[in-house]
């Protein structure tokens, strides 16, 4: 059963027919619940006065209350949209290559020379310099024999002269042994001299020839630890490198498969966007039609209201006059009565007497 055969008393009483009735729902289709208030519950009696258009005041008697339409609807009639299934993106990231487990971890050898530098390398020279004394000079077996031999010497010449023990000759031998120990100590001087010298030579050879193997061999074991470091850097950069370029493949096959599950997930969306956009347009302009058409059912109502004032004007005319007419219609029967019975009285037919006025 539909709703019109569900509501038919519901409309007999309200006086609706019901063509009247499905003609509204053709025109306003789903507006069941405004049947009463646009066509009214007079609708019958207007028709059958004069066929005059719209009706009702929009206001619906206790006695009729409609029910609504069985089948589930909006408010123009359509079921609502068809759903769109979507699939959540569930996959997780992993990377088809394990990140070597050693690629972070620092340089931890520090440099140590395969030698010891030596413990007295950096030993100052503390040894000074001693000049020979005069005793030292005079205690030399080579400065006694010197002086024994010229003392010898001037003293055969001396005797052989016969002035051995005169003052020349004594200041003689004094000065010729002065000039034997002056030149003895310079000479001396000069070796211990150079024998200091040439220790220190010695000493400052060894010290640079010793430091010099060591700081050579240092500068080896140096050469060395940057040469292993630098091959430990560039086996970090090179399996890093590897990695990374791995890792950024996986990410963009990763982000390629996410768009492609993004876009099957959108399409169907945007597809439905527009065919809900589409029906929005068709419920807009169907919105409107029924506006426009509620607009005409105001007026049509207030048409009917009209008519119905301009009727019942006409009927409180109608009695007016039929009452002015009955008040006429007695006063003349009053007014005719009295002048016959004045007849009456003035014939003597009644007697003397007058009824009174």
């Amino acid at each position: 059963m539909g709703w019109f055969d569900d509501n038919a008393s519901k409309l007999a009483a309200a006086n609706i027919p019901r063509s009247a009735a499905e003609d509204f729902i053709r025109r306003n289709p789903g507006d069941f619940s405004r049947i009463q208030s646009a066509l009214g519950p007079d609708y019958a009696r207007r028709e059958e006065r004069g066929g005059s258009s719209g009706g009702g005041d929009g206001r619906a008697s206790e006695s009729a209350q409609w029910r609504e339409p069985t089948q589930s609807s909006s408010w123009l009639g359509r079921s609502e949209a068809v759903k769109i299934p979507y699939t959540p993106w569930t996959e997780e990231f992993r990377p088809s290559v394990a990140m070597p487990s050693d690629l972070m971890d620092p340089w931890t050898r520090t440099f140590a020379p395969s030698v010891s530098r030596p413990a007295d390398l950096l030993e100052p020279w503390t040894r000074m310099f001693t000049a020979p004394s005069a005793a030292d000079v005079a205690a030399s077996p080579a400065v006694q024999l010197r002086l024994d031999r010229a003392r010898e010497a001037l003293e055969r010449s001396a005797a052989a002269k016969g002035s051995y023990l005169t003052p020349n000759t004594m200041r003689a031998i004094t000065e010729d042994s002065q000039r034997i120990a002056s030149e003895e100590y310079d000479r001396e001087y000069g070796r211990r001299r150079g024998d200091y010298e040439g220790d220190f030579d010695i000493f400052a050879a060894d010290k640079g020839q010793r430091g010099g193997m060591y700081f050579n061999q240092v500068d080896r074991d140096r050469s060395n630890y940057e040469g292993d470091f630098d091959i430990f850097s560039a086996d970090k950069g090179r399996r890093a490198g590897t990695y990374f370029n791995q890792l950024d493949r996986d990410q963009d096959l990763f982000r390629t498969r996410y768009d492609i599950h993004r876009n099957n997930q959108l399409d169907p969306f945007g597809m439905g966007m527009q065919v809900r956009g589409q029906d929005r347009a068709d419920r807009t302009l169907d919105f409107d039609i029924n506006q426009s058409m509620w607009g005409r059912g105001i007026t049509e109502r207030q048409e009917g209201r009209a008519d119905r004032g301009q009727d019942f004007s006409m009927n409180d005319l109608t009695r007016r006059f039929d009452f002015e007419r009955d008040t006429n219609a007695w006063n003349r029967s009053r007014t005719t009565y009295r002048d016959k019975m004045d007849d009456l009285y003035r014939f003597g037919e009644l007697g003397t007497r007058r009824p009174p006025r």
